[in-house]
């Protein structure tokens, strides 16, 4: 398939601000962690616990929707271009 797209800068998000970290060089000094691979879980930050749970992969989906929604009046979605077969 051939496809031709384009982007525009539609607004970020900062990833502390969606796991609820108010201060991340606090965080780090505290000797927080955001994830724990052996635990499967963050120290001082539940964001990322249980990071295979398909219904908390969802929820942090959304968190991160609507904080985009605070940033920008882009659609979360576009649709997909055409391509030729």
């Amino acid at each position: 398939k051939n496809c031709t797209w384009s982007y525009e800068k539609a607004g970020e998000i900062q990833i502390a601000e969606l796991e609820g970290i108010d201060n991340y060089k606090q965080f780090c000094s505290e000797g927080k962690k955001e994830y724990v691979e052996s635990e499967d879980k963050g120290e001082g930050c539940s964001f990322w616990d249980d990071k295979m749970d398909a219904e908390k992969n969802a929820a942090r989906v959304a968190a991160a929707q609507a904080l985009f929604k605070k940033v920008s009046d882009a659609p979360l979605l576009t649709p997909t271009p055409l391509c030729d077969a």
